[in-house]
């Protein structure tokens, strides 16, 4: 099955408040390099057509990024070109089992980690201040 492999995009990306981010106006991308929010939100677009998307920071960049943490995005894009190849599709999504969060076991060991940090600098300065 062939798919678009590279695509020559112009593109805008906004954080939810409108602020720009970055921005290119011409650029050949690896659909496959992109954040999984921009490869599923270009499935289906064809050469020409315009398209806003809204990326969870799930999809995003989420907390490991030189933006504010979990920063939710609205990425305008513009499809100029594109190369097809074959390729595997990119793969499904599958819901993340986040039922720890719930468990009281997880906050008590956060609290009690919590209570360790002054214990674990002091350790740390005391070891390379000797």
């Amino acid at each position: 099955m062939s798919e678009i492999d590279h695509i020559r995009v112009g593109y805008i990306v906004e954080d939810e408040k409108g602020n720009v981010l970055f921005a290119n106006y011409d650029s050949w991308i690896q659909v496959s390099d992109t954040i999984l929010g921009v490869s599923w939100g270009i499935q289906g677009m064809q050469v020409g057509e315009e398209r806003t998307l809204f990326i969870h920071p799930r999809l995003g960049y989420g907390a490991l990024t030189t933006l504010p943490s979990c920063t939710s995005l609205n990425v305008k894009v513009y499809i100029l070109d594109a190369v097809l190849s074959y390729k595997k599709l990119v793969s499904t999504l599958k819901p993340l089992d986040l039922s720890w969060i719930n468990d009281p076991i997880f906050y008590g060991e956060i609290e009690s980690s919590i209570d360790q940090i002054p214990l674990f600098r002091g350790s740390f300065y005391r070891d390379w201040l000797d």
